[in-house]
């Protein structure tokens, strides 16, 4: 079967983030679907710790995430994208970006 070659290119963007202990990476996950829509392709969680250099109460996640347009984008229509997500995140499950 032959599939054309994308006239488009995807977007990687890897977030990484503290969240509270119970948050389940499951409904983050469920989150960043609900806002990312039809563009975003994949979602990886590649990263999670939880030890003796964070709050007690608290976990870090770093998540890939691959989207692809279907249409070229600008790099400020892309980070409004990232934006959306991170700001529904915030809302929801009070997560906070690691800054290192």
């Amino acid at each position: 079967k032959y599939n054309p070659i994308s006239l488009t290119q995807d977007v990687i963007r890897d977030i990484a983030f503290l969240v509270d202990k119970p948050v389940k990476v499951g409904d983050i996950i469920q989150s960043i679907r609900s806002v990312g829509g039809d563009s975003l392709q994949r979602i990886l969680v590649f990263d999670k710790y939880e030890g003796d250099m964070l709050d007690t109460t608290r976990k870090s996640i770093a998540i890939r995430m691959s989207f692809n347009f279907r249409v070229n984008v600008s790099k400020d229509q892309i980070q409004q994208k990232i934006e959306e997500i991170l700001h529904h995140l915030e809302k929801t499950h009070h997560i906070e970006l690691r800054k290192q």
